[in-house]
């Protein structure tokens, strides 16, 4: 039995609440200095000044008186919204000898303020769309929020949303006093970015060698070595002119004209090499690829061969 009443007594030692924290004196000192500038400040219609130290000092200590006060600056300043929470927070206070006297015109002004707040409702498609983050003038609109009428302040709104593998969208609207509104956004898909290593639509590099392109060395290699046989010719018809208009096989007119002989056999026999060499690389360049335009290839009927030019 002595059991049963220690615990019966443990459980309602339990259920008695517990008595607040105590604030210390300094902040209950700097939440009246607090109050009272801001006081001054709005009998001087300096209501955002006025609406900020009293949003100081309600950090600093919560009072009904301060409640009011900051309800009725933020009114004067077109915080419509956070004003009607004040005045309904307000209300909620016990009363006391000076908040009994603002009961009054704190009800009136819920009254008035309820009549012209606007109300937002916000549709987001696709539905329950996962990681979906929402934004109405900056602030983060809850998941919970969504598709039922929101108080906003009159004036322009903007609505912004977005989600994984969704782009952002926004929206904006103006709001009038009192008036009801539905905002709806539809998010788009984001474009999938295809791997480098799978797109067979990659455009080419534009710096990349042209396999087909004109074939410029064997080219060369080829009016060189023609241009050698050509000098070679020359040279040894020079030499065996010489040679026949010589009086003798020996003397200095027939030992030029020998020399003109070896020149032209070098020259000749270089020439010869240089077109071969040049005529090898252009037949493996028509092999490799399809001749470009203003491409020289090698052409064959049977035992005839030349050379084309593609336009």
């Amino acid at each position: 039995m002595s059991r049963l009443l220690f615990c019966v007594a443990l459980l309602l030692l339990a259920l008695v609440p517990r008595p607040a924290a105590a604030q210390s004196a300094a902040d209950v000192a700097a939440a009246r200095e607090l109050f009272i500038e801001g006081a001054a400040l709005a009998k001087t219609g300096r209501w955002n000044e006025a609406r900020d130290r009293y949003q100081r000092s309600l950090a600093l200590k919560r009072a009904a008186i301060t409640l009011y006060s900051l309800g009725v600056a933020q009114m004067s300043t077109g915080a419509l919204v956070e004003a009607l929470e004040s005045f309904r927070a307000f209300v909620r206070e016990p009363d006391s000898s000076t908040s009994a006297l603002y009961r009054g015109p704190a009800t009136d002004a819920i009254t008035e303020l309820e009549q012209r707040v606007g109300r937002l409702t916000i549709v987001i498609a696709p539905a329950e769309i996962g990681g979906l983050e929402v934004w109405l003038d900056g602030e983060a609109v809850p998941g919970a929020a969504l598709g039922r009428p929101r108080l906003v302040n009159p004036g322009p709104h903007t609505l912004s949303a977005i989600a994984p593998g969704y782009l952002r969208q926004a929206s904006e609207l103006t709001m009038p006093e009192g008036g009801s509104q539905q905002l709806a956004i539809t998010l788009a898909p984001a474009p999938s970015e295809p791997s480098p290593l799978l797109d067979e639509h990659e455009p080419p590099d534009p710096g990349a060698a042209d396999p087909g392109g004109f074939p410029v060395l064997p080219v060369v290699l080829l009016g060189g070595g023609a241009a050698l046989v050509t000098v070679a010719i020359g040279v040894g018809v020079a030499g065996l002119t010489q040679a026949q208009d010589a009086p003798s096989s020996e003397g200095d007119e027939a030992d030029d004209a020998r020399t003109k002989a070896i020149v032209a056999d070098v020259l000749g026999g270089g020439g010869i090499v240089t077109a071969g060499v040049g005529l090898v690389l252009l037949l493996i360049h028509g092999n490799d690829a399809t001749p470009a335009p203003g491409a020289v290839g090698l052409w064959t009927a049977g035992s005839v061969a030349g050379l084309e030019v593609s336009f």
